[in-house]
């Protein structure tokens, strides 16, 4: 747990380095720490990005103000050695700074935290029964098999040969094609949405071909469980995709809006294949 804490604190804390001593000064001071301090606004932030449910709050802050301690220990020795002046260090510290405040503007924009309605969360749940209402928890059996495109037909035509998914396995080795099996478990939600409506009407042993990486891969069905949510079950998961396709739709429109306001030069090789085309 300190050592998990520590590292979030650590990676969480990318802009403490470049902090002006004003801005850090400003705040209500809780640690001293050599000439530098760790301020009750750095604790209650660093708190509120650790990923800790449940956990005792008096511990976790004791151990995010030590990890906080450890942080301010290690920016000095940096300093001190003159790494904040590297021309790399310098490029990551911008970068996150750049991260944190396109980050703060995206999150500001006029409905990134607009919720659905209920009629649109009703509308969701009925249009996606293979989510909800169809919901089937699967254990799939999965072959991936590397393969070039012409090899596909005949892999293809034995998997309808083969009485048994060992039986295809040890073809695909007589073939000299790599293809190991792998058990799983997976509910409807945890599917891309054009393999989960394939699944959605197949049997017990049934079996499907879908693309992979690398060549194709095998889907077995060795069991379905069905487990149906009603509307009231799936109405938090249905508000969370419903908000987060609300908010890419935002900033989507936001980013057309500010490309097509700013002058934007690119510099030759640099510059998308469709502008580079446009040029040509």
């Amino acid at each position: 747990m300190k050592y998990r804490v520590l590292v979030a604190v650590l990676m969480a804390g990318l802009l403490t380095a470049c902090e002006s001593p004003d801005k850090a000064g400003s705040a209500k001071a809780a640690v001293k720490v050599g000439q530098d301090t760790v301020t009750e606004a750095e604790i209650e932030r660093a708190m509120a990005g650790v990923n800790a449910a449940g956990a005792d709050q008096a511990k976790l802050k004791a151990t995010v103000v030590e990890a906080l301690v450890t942080q301010k220990l290690l920016v000095q020795e940096a300093k001190k050695a003159g790494l904040d002046k590297k021309p790399e260090v310098v490029l990551d510290a911008a970068a996150a700074q750049r991260q944190v405040l396109a980050k703060a503007y995206a999150e500001s924009l006029p409905g990134m935290h607009e919720e659905a309605s209920a009629q649109m969360i009703d509308d969701f749940y009925k249009k996606n029964p293979n989510l909800f209402s169809n919901r089937r928890v699967y254990r799939l059996q999965e072959v991936q098999i590397e393969a070039t495109q012409d090899k596909i037909p005949a892999i293809q035509a034995q998997l309808g040969k083969s009485k048994t998914l060992g039986e295809f396995v040890e073809w695909l080795k007589a073939q000299g094609l790599k293809g190991g099996v792998a058990s799983g478990v997976k509910s409807s939600e945890q599917m891309p949405e054009q393999m989960r409506d394939k699944l959605a009407g197949m049997q017990q042993g049934g079996v499907v071909l879908v693309p992979a990486p690398n060549g194709i891969a095998v889907l077995s069905v060795a069991g379905i469980q069905p487990q149906s949510l009603n509307l009231e079950q799936a109405t938090p998961a249905i508000k969370k995709i419903l908000l987060e396709r609300k908010q890419k739709e935002v900033l989507e429109a936001e980013v057309k809006k500010l490309r097509e306001a700013a002058k934007v030069e690119y510099a030759e090789g640099y510059a998308p294949a469709a502008t580079e085309d446009k040029k040509n």
